[in-house]
């Protein structure tokens, strides 16, 4: 996180630290490790690397809304550095993914001397960046302003297969760090309906994250009729902010739920159950115009369903979203067809850069699921040379 002064004006309202606090609360406890650190004049822990659990969330959200930004320098080879430098933390299986996101509004700004800022930039482009890729480790990048090093930053990402994004407005952030984090951490989702969704028996646990104006508290409606409080109970938890509400309902009941007060366009629910869709990965970077290719497959109990009788009753879509800040614009939407109890897509290249999302929905009448797949799509490489003697 960037602590130069200069994020007063650019984050007013530090919802930078709402962004941290969603991510800690959408982190599954004991099955991730979360770490924050500060840079400008000289890089420093915020909140030391450790797994999730509710201690970690707590200190988190003591931390984040008390840190100071203040600094008059923007030293971004020294964080880089300092993290490469620094051992992983916590108890995780090996294997794990590393995904770090890297949050400016300036761009490298250590001397007043520009010969010394730019060997500093030309260091984190060629030799920590070779670093970077050496240990997979992705580099999300977050630019607050028009103001910073797009080159760099989008350089940083695109060569750890990881997502740039320009944020025009703070309130962004949070958009962004919940992509970042499904493209990390890819969850089943339910499709909303209206503001409506359907749970089915396979449901073991549905997540709600929704977003809404300040001072606005969400109504979600059970399928009963009663309203859901919006208070820690047995099998409820719950966490509320100033623009989003996240609630964890517990083997929660079949039938049709109702979410009203919220922006349904930017809210989701996710699920944890036996009954899975599982996509083929779509890479975080693809170039213009490289080809999509997509196979979805039903899974129960992660055996994948080969029943025609199951798989006639499903209807499978998907749709491309550009995405731009909180907007987005369906750009294609088509039917997949069912090839060996598969449903397969060959989708033609993108031919205008920026941030892509692809949503698949497979409609099994009694029960549905949602995939979301976040890219980018970067301009072709150019290579430019000499005339050969």
């Amino acid at each position: 996180m960037d602590a130069s002064g200069s994020m007063l004006i650019s984050d007013p309202d530090k919802l930078t630290s709402e962004a941290l606090r969603l991510m800690s609360n959408l982190a599954p406890e004991e099955q991730a490790t979360l770490g924050i650190w500060l840079f400008g004049e000289e890089p420093r822990v915020l909140l030391p690397e450790a797994n999730v659990n509710k201690v970690t969330k707590a200190k988190l959200a003591s931390y984040v809304d008390s840190y100071v930004t203040q600094d008059v320098e923007t030293d971004l080879e020294a964080i880089i550095k300092l993290l490469l430098e620094t051992p992983d933390s916590g108890d995780l299986a090996s294997g794990f993914n590393r995904h770090w996101i890297l949050v400016t509004d300036g761009m490298v700004d250590i001397s007043l001397d520009e010969a010394i800022n730019k060997a500093s930039r030309d260091r984190i482009l060629n030799e920590l960046t070779a670093k970077l890729e050496e240990r997979g480790i992705h580099l999300h990048t977050i630019s607050m302003t028009g103001y910073t090093d797009k080159a760099l930053l989008e350089s940083l990402s695109l060569r750890t297969n990881a997502i740039h994004t320009e944020v025009a407005l703070p309130e962004d952030l949070l958009d962004v760090f919940e992509r970042i984090f499904t493209q990390a951490a890819p969850v089943d989702e339910l499709p909303f309906d209206g503001n409506r969704f359907l749970v089915d028996d396979a449901i073991k646990e549905l997540t709600l994250v929704v977003f809404h104006e300040s001072n606005v508290k969400p109504l979600i409606t059970k399928p009963d009729a009663s309203t859901l409080s919006l208070l820690n109970a047995q099998n409820v938890s719950v966490s509320t902010s100033d623009h989003y509400t996240l609630i964890t309902v517990r083997d929660p009941d079949a039938g049709e739920w109702q979410v009203s007060n919220v922006d349904l366009e930017r809210s989701s629910v996710r699920v944890i159950t036996d009954l899975s869709a599982q996509a083929t990965k779509v890479a975080p970077v693809i170039f213009v115009n490289e080809p999509i290719y997509s196979t979805i497959g039903l899974f129960q109990s992660d055996v994948m369903i080969k029943d025609d009788d199951v798989l006639n009753l499903l209807k499978v879509t998907q749709t491309l979203k550009q995405l731009s800040g909180e907007t987005e614009e369906s750009i294609y939407s088509n039917e997949l067809a069912r090839t060996n109890g598969q449903f397969k897509q060959r989708m033609v290249g993108i031919t205008e850069p920026g941030n892509y999302e692809l949503v698949t929905l497979v409609d099994g009448k009694t029960f549905s699921r949602q995939l979301s797949q976040y890219f980018t799509v970067h301009p072709a490489i150019e290579f430019t040379g000499g005339e050969s003697r």
